[in-house]
């Protein structure tokens, strides 16, 4: 008997490595944001397997709709359409993919140093760990900064690791405030936002273009949970 199920398992696992060898990986729903409107307004899309997807409507404060890739191990590009190799082809930058994403959401970052003059930054963008009602931050200045919620402080790295913070509570009017840690004196950024339990937002901090500016600007990106169900649901209407 032991070692008649020690060959069924065998078998049965024979079965089912082969199935997953012969199954096309899992697809990732991939989103897209451009980081200005230089980028957004450039002819730019994806490739999957040879296959070539060009961005309609491409925006720098809004999501792009949801593009399934499943990639089957191989690399997936940014491709710049506008911008041609010495072969007279359109010239490519990789997006790569840090282990356990499974939302991506792909920054188009400018990079004069790269031919497509595109860089792709890519964060895990799935409600599980950008909560609803959350704030998560990318700080692009290169210095720490310190960020208050009413009477909440938190610290923004200087790298470009993503930071949540998460209010809680209703829908209500917060004062914020912004300095870097250097120099606390020196208010970088003074509003009052509001807040929903239902929209999370993404927030870029950009530095100043001018050298030597301790200017800065936000970009916010919001998205509210139930025009993205709305949006899903009407995705998968035939």
């Amino acid at each position: 008997m032991h070692r008649k199920s020690s060959r069924s398992r065998l078998i049965t696992g024979v079965i089912l490595t082969t199935i997953a060898l012969l199954c096309p990986l899992h697809a990732l729903p991939f989103r897209f944001l451009a980081w200005d409107s230089e980028i957004a307004a450039r002819k730019i899309g994806v490739i999957d397997n040879s296959k070539v997807s060009e961005f309609q409507n491409l925006d720098s404060f809004r999501r792009s709709g949801v593009f399934n890739i499943a990639g089957g191990g191989a690399p997936i590009f940014l491709v710049a359409n506008d911008r041609m190799d010495a072969e007279g082809k359109p010239t490519t930058v990789e997006i790569k993919l840090a282990a356990g994403i499974s939302v991506p959401l792909v920054i188009i970052l400018p990079d004069p140093s790269h031919p497509t003059g595109l860089r792709p930054f890519v964060i895990e963008d799935s409600p599980r760990t950008f909560a609803w009602g959350s704030t998560r931050f990318v700080n692009a200045t290169g210095k720490e900064m310190m960020f208050r919620f009413d009477k909440t402080v938190i610290s923004l790295p200087a790298t470009w690791t993503p930071k949540d913070f998460a209010p809680g509570g209703a829908t209500r009017n917060m004062g914020v405030k912004m300095a870097a840690k250097d120099n606390l004196d020196e208010l970088l950024y003074s509003a009052v936002w509001g807040y929903d339990p239902e929209v999370r937002k993404l927030v870029l901090i950009v530095p100043d273009s001018k050298p030597g500016s301790t200017e800065v600007s936000l970009k916010t990106v919001p998205e509210n949970r139930r025009v993205a169900a709305a949006d899903a649901a009407a995705a998968k209407d035939p």
